[in-house]
């Protein structure tokens, strides 16, 4: 493997254009691979500007804020930097995830750590030293990775500028700082993100690497424990899946098991409905001529009483002696006819009665096999119901007990990933990523590349927010409070002034 002398990546191929650049990769400067250095740490927060006023002595005051002179507005910042309006986001180094890895193609130090192969260890890349240079090559460092981190640069990505000088221009300062801390919060957040797909698209590629150098048995020696701990991590992602596939297997069957004895009970219940459907009917219609029986009874147990009364009347007006003897002759030529009447109704109410006797018959009859259709319509429905419910139940069941699986799966298949992302590494390292595999290979190592720079700016972003001068905005709080109390007196004063 040599390094272009124009954009300086690692290339498998010795002449020809870079896979990178283009340029021809021929000449002295195709060359190993030069030493790196370390990238130094980064400085520290800014100090306040020259000229700036110096911060009145607040032992009582522990946070960062600022008001507004005339307004009393407040900035509720943190004494550490932080926006304290939810906008905040804590980062400590372990946010930034692992270091990403160095091969001899970037720099040298210690390899990312891929993830666990096994159960029980990590998978640890070797420290990668750098090849020696051959005598009279000279490379400068193209990676920005490496690049130190300087003040210039984390001011820009803050965006708080130099404080004015004055009352008023620490003000606006810290107007500012409040303003862009919010921006910076959001702006870190994406480049955590960014940095962690980058992570996950290194890790993709290098463990793509490692399965193909597998596949095509071009693994180096030092290399195959790597491989013989990705191979048992692959079994277990298969013996993982095969219980997937066992619980989704048990869980088909019981289900179908239980639909089953729903669809026979649903169907047990069909002819069951019709007859308490057609019971009822028939009930309704037995119901129906007993109350029309009653009705004639009662009609003809009316009238044959309305003939008593009329005969007791016309019989007390019969006895009154004074009246004269044609209306007696009609009175009593009256209470004759009605008594007349009297065995004609009093035979139709027997009949009646004996009607109503036999139709009650049938009212009994049909509700008791209505009540018995109804008692085994209930049973069956009742069972339909569990069946419904005991299915549901099952369903949530093999929900949870299959989200724990496909947890188990993804987890194995990570382990997996991260151990094979191991292998390709090693590969890369020992310079094996070459011939049908120099593609992945510089692959990889664009996306290492890109990792770095990745956390690079995670970084910059994270001394960007606190390299605000807190002796400013410390003296505009200050300001804004004492403005504050100010515009208070005044009100009361004129309050006190006008009454």
């Amino acid at each position: 493997m040599i390094y272009c002398r124009h954009c300086n990546r690692p290339s498998a191929r010795e002449s020809g254009p870079c896979p990178h650049c283009g340029n021809d990769l021929g000449g002295a400067a195709g060359t190993p691979e030069p030493d790196l250095p370390a990238p130094p740490p980064a400085p520290a927060p800014a100090s306040p500007a020259a000229g700036a006023p110096a911060a009145p002595p607040s032992p009582d005051d522990d946070s960062l804020a600022a008001v507004t002179a005339a307004g009393g507005v407040a900035l509720d910042l943190d004494p550490e930097g932080e926006a304290s309006a939810g906008s905040g986001m804590e980062l400590a180094d372990d946010d930034l995830g692992p270091a990403p890895p160095s091969m001899p193609a970037f720099g040298g130090g210690k390899a990312l750590d891929l993830g666990q192969a096994g159960d029980d260890e990590d998978i640890q890349l070797a420290t990668i030293e750098p090849p020696e240079r051959s005598a009279g090559t000279t490379a400068e460092p193209s990676l920005t990775a490496d690049r130190p981190i300087e003040e210039k640069e984390i001011g820009l990505a803050a965006g708080f500028g130099s404080p004015a000088p004055g009352p008023i221009g620490a003000i606006k300062y810290a107007l500012r700082v409040y303003g862009r801390l919010k921006d910076l919060a959001t702006e870190q957040e994406r480049a955590l993100e960014t940095s962690g797909t980058a992570v996950q698209r290194q890790r993709a590629i290098a463990a793509e690497l490692g399965r193909k150098a597998h596949a095509a048995e071009t693994v180096s020696d030092a290399a195959k424990p790597l491989v013989a701990r990705a191979l048992a991590a692959d079994s277990d992602v298969i013996g993982a899946e095969q219980r997937r596939k066992g619980l989704e297997s048990e869980h088909r069957a019981r289900v179908a098991a239980l639909e089953g004895d729903q669809a026979r009970a649903e169907q047990e219940a069909t002819p069951l409905r019709e007859r308490v459907a057609i019971l009822s009917h028939e009930l309704e219609q037995h119901r129906n001529e007993q109350r029309r029986i009653e009705s004639q009874l009662k009609r003809a147990q009316i009238e044959l009483r309305n003939l008593t009364e009329m005969i007791e009347s016309r019989q007390k007006a019969y006895a009154d002696q004074e009246k004269p003897k044609e209306e007696r002759e009609r009175l009593l030529a009256d209470i004759a006819d009605f008594d007349k009447q009297q065995p004609g109704v009093r035979a139709r109410i027997d009949e009646h009665r004996k009607e109503l006797e036999g139709a009650h018959g049938p009212v009994a009859e049909h509700e008791a096999l209505l009540a018995e259709a109804q008692g085994q319509l209930d049973d069956k429905l009742a069972k339909v119901d569990a069946l419904r419910r005991e299915r549901e139940d099952l369903i949530r069941s093999y929900d949870a007990a299959r989200g724990q699986v496909v947890g188990q799966i993804e987890n194995e298949e990570s382990q997996a990933e991260s151990a094979w992302a191991a292998v390709g590494v090693k590969l890369l390292e020992d310079e094996v990523a070459e011939g049908p595999l120099a593609d992945l290979g510089a692959a990889l190592g664009g996306a290492i590349e890109r990792t770095r720079e990745a956390h690079r700016k995670v970084e910059v972003l994270k001394h960007a927010r606190d390299s605000y001068d807190r002796g400013v905005v410390k003296q505009a709080k200050i300001i804004g409070v004492l403005g504050a109390a100010v515009v208070v007196g005044l009100i009361v004063a004129i309050g006190v002034a006008l009454t």
